[in-house]
């Protein structure tokens, strides 16, 4: 189908045309998450899968299980590039991702093994996924790092999501913020990362203490960093520490003090503002 097709199909409040097979345009929508036209991505595949999926409700869950299944493949396809146009079908897929997953967390349908499955699957994209960038000026966004935080927050959101699994999700985002890298993020990243961190605190289901010993290795990490030769890669993976720090502290200050679960209270703040120091003094 040409672009005005689907313009055609938002104009009309999104409803699925008829005369057309709702999985044959699925299956084309899913084809443009890899596409290196940014509008075909990002307004005609990303807008309508949102609005099909989670305000016309249109698909069963069997077939949102088989969405699923296709977009966690994706999340593999071509990993071991780094910086070419593979990127965009594995950020896009796992944007398409938190989609499902927010059906699901309103609407439930998916058994509790296949969450786990999705989550391990997920952080083990997450890890491996070597392309930082956020924008390109030739293939638009890219934001494979922030795609991936915000499914992660939609995770964490979810009743399936369990106390290990939070310490599991905040121990796999201060890895890769620790990652060498030859980007410094600047198109929200940051932000996002924290807002998934600020997620975990606010479902109040992880020890405290796990906290607090994943701050302690972000401060031996920069002490450790600190003693050595200046490092470009190293340099960048600090300035995202920092960044992410500064976001989470000023995001947790935010919430009123007796929002914050009763364990955190008290020590959570001074902890985060503690390290907070170490990367800016």
């Amino acid at each position: 189908m040409d672009k005005a097709f689907w313009h055609g199909i938002a104009e009309d409040d999104y409803n699925v045309p008829d005369g057309h097979d709702l999985l044959d345009l699925t299956d084309e929508l899913l084809g443009y998450l890899g596409e290196t036209d940014s509008e075909l991505r990002d307004v005609v595949a990303y807008r309508t899968l949102f609005h099909w999926i989670n305000k016309k409700k249109v698909y069963s869950p069997e077939i949102l299980r088989s969405m699923r299944d296709a977009l966690m493949n994706n999340l593999f396809v071509g990993l071991r590039n780094e910086d070419d146009e593979s990127v965009l079908l594995r950020s896009f897929s796992a944007l398409v991702l938190s989609l499902i997953i927010f059906y699901d967390t309103t609407d439930p349908f998916l058994e509790q093994d296949e969450f786990d499955e999705m989550l391990e699957g997920i952080l083990r994209y997450f890890e491996a996924e070597k392309d930082m960038r956020g924008h390109d000026p030739e293939l638009g966004w890219v934001h494979a790092i922030a795609h991936t935080a915000d499914l992660l927050k939609f995770m964490i959101r979810n009743k399936k999501s369990e106390d290990e699994n939070h310490e599991y999700i905040l121990q796999s985002i201060t890895n890769k913020l620790m990652e060498p890298s030859d980007v410094i993020f600047i198109h929200d990243e940051d932000e996002r990362l924290a807002l998934t961190a600020l997620e975990i605190v606010r479902r109040g289901e992880i020890d405290f203490e796990a906290i607090v010993a994943i701050l302690h290795q972000l401060e031996h990490w920069k002490k450790h960093n600190d003693s050595k030769e200046f490092d470009p890669q190293i340099f960048a993976a600090h300035q995202n520490v920092k960044h992410f720090l500064r976001s989470w502290y000023f995001q947790i200050t935010k919430i009123e003090k007796e929002k914050l679960p009763e364990d955190y209270q008290e020590g959570l703040v001074g902890v985060l503002e503690r390290t907070v120091r170490e990367y800016n003094f």
